[in-house]
């Protein structure tokens, strides 16, 4: 009897480093962080806003959710957004600028923020068309910056953490609306 119940400790015992151990391995090989974009017209009754939806996505595999492997937290991600004339040049307008982001935890629009693996995205706005205009802002534009009048553009997001980048390219039209084309290109970790 002793010696039953010593054999079925020590094979308890056993099957949870298995178990251990193939949760470390999972995490090292499929437990990096995982970049989702969404674009989306968004009407505001004022104003036609382009924004972005990023995710740091978590797993969606019912094998890595029974075993507790975990997409890790972006600690500190920074987006920057560009306009390009859509034609073959594909040329630049204007300056580049970093998105102000924000999430559900944070109300107060910020630079650079941590990002969990989470089904909640953070948010950023990239052009900003007033009703009854032609032209299109960037959010945080001044006095005396380039707007973009009617024509197809790029807009071209590009999120940076750690040393890793994630770029993507969204079509869009510009009218007396904005208009999403196609997604055009996905570079990186995305």
């Amino acid at each position: 009897m002793g010696m039953q119940l010593f054999r079925d400790v020590w094979v308890e015992l056993l099957a949870a480093g298995v178990v251990v151990i193939i949760v470390s391995i999972f995490r090292a090989i499929f437990g990096k962080p995982k970049l989702a974009f969404m674009f989306e017209v968004v009407d505001t009754g004022k104003a036609q806003v382009l924004s972005c939806k990023l995710w740091n996505s978590p797993f969606r595999h019912w094998v890595m959710k029974m075993l507790f492997v975990p997409r890790p937290r972006i600690d500190s991600i920074t987006v920057q957004c560009e306009i390009l004339v859509r034609d073959e040049h594909m040329r630049r307008i204007g300056n580049p600028f970093l998105a102000l982001m924000r999430t559900i935890e944070n109300e107060e629009p910020k630079k650079r923020l941590s990002l969990p693996a989470s089904i909640h995205p953070a948010i950023f706005s990239i052009l900003i068309l007033p009703k009854g205009f032609r032209i299109a802002l960037p959010p945080n534009a001044k006095v005396g910056d380039v707007g973009f009048t009617g024509g197809p553009y790029v807009a071209q997001v590009t999120a940076c953490y750690g040393d890793k980048k994630a770029m993507v390219l969204q079509e869009l039209i510009i009218t007396d609306k904005i208009i999403l084309g196609v997604r055009l290109e996905k570079v990186g970790n995305v």
